[in-house]
């Protein structure tokens, strides 16, 4: 019988995701069954951390985000819902000033 996830067949968009806390969220959203889209200004960091989740055997989309512009949050909901078809959570962890 194959192992049900916690987040199975949900979507989590971390924001802040490139390293550090949200880095870790992802990883852990991802552990736990869920799709990830990651946002972070970097896309250098995206980018690992999309690997880092394939090798765990989960699924990741990366858009360059600043979360201080609200076109560029448009964006990244509209790619969520592109890649998956849902947003189920969001985890708000980008640290702006």
């Amino acid at each position: 019988m194959a192992e049900q996830k916690a987040l199975g067949g949900k979507t989590v968009i971390v924001t802040g995701a490139g390293r550090g806390i949200g880095r870790a969220i992802a990883l852990s959203a991802a552990r736990a069954g869920a799709s990830v889209v990651l946002a972070s200004r970097t896309e250098e960091q995206l980018q690992e951390v999309v690997r880092e989740v394939a090798a765990l055997g989960g699924a990741a989309a990366a858009e360059p985000c600043d979360v201080r512009r609200a076109a560029d949050v448009e964006r990244l909901v509209a790619r969520a819902v592109a890649e998956t078809g849902r947003v189920d959570a969001v985890v708000s962890n980008a640290g702006v000033f």
